[in-house]
């Protein structure tokens, strides 16, 4: 049942990368249906609810954050303050930020966060030149990074990137 769910997953966010890359935006009910998935996933591996949810809510607050810090920046920048979905990141983007942060543990979602950042800026200079677009498809390129660290996860390197214990051991916290 869980490989059901794996590959629907995978399949929708498939969805939502060649949905921005095509029209630069995303079909929105996709974003709840991949946070059901992503939360079945968590339950139906015998992980306890509050645990699933504090670590969603420290995510979602470290999210926050950074919405705070850029439309900060942006108005120190501009000189008056700017909302961040209009010319900056798309109601998406944000989506998707939401739904990984439900599913990843603390450490994990930053580390993932970090890494598909600076793929999706690399992505989007190799695709620039072809696209000739200013605009960068953000949820679709990290939808893109989420792939390869679910499947690496579950077909390679099995570190459970639900949990933070491989990292905490991995630094001797």
């Amino acid at each position: 049942m869980l490989l059901v769910i794996y590959i629907i997953i995978i399949f929708l966010l498939g969805l939502v990368f060649i949905q921005d890359m095509m029209y630069r935006a995303v079909t929105w009910y996709l974003f709840p249906i991949l946070m059901i998935g992503l939360l079945s996933t968590r339950l139906l591996s015998g992980e306890p609810f509050a645990v699933i949810s504090q670590s969603a809510l420290v995510n979602i607050a470290v999210v926050l954050l950074i919405l705070l810090v850029l439309t900060v920046y942006l108005w120190l920048r501009n000189g008056r303050v700017l909302n961040p979905t209009k010319d900056y990141l798309g109601i998406g983007d944000i989506l998707f930020f939401g739904v990984v942060a439900c599913y990843l543990s603390v450490l994990n979602f930053i580390i993932f966060f970090n890494v598909s950042l600076l793929c999706a800026i690399l992505l989007y200079l190799l695709f620039r030149r072809v696209t000739k677009s200013k605009y960068i498809p953000l949820a679709g390129f990290q939808a893109l990074v989420f792939i390869v660290f679910l499947v690496g996860d579950r077909c390679y390197f099995h570190f459970h990137i639900t949990d933070d214990a491989w990292l905490l051991r991995l630094y001797n916290l």
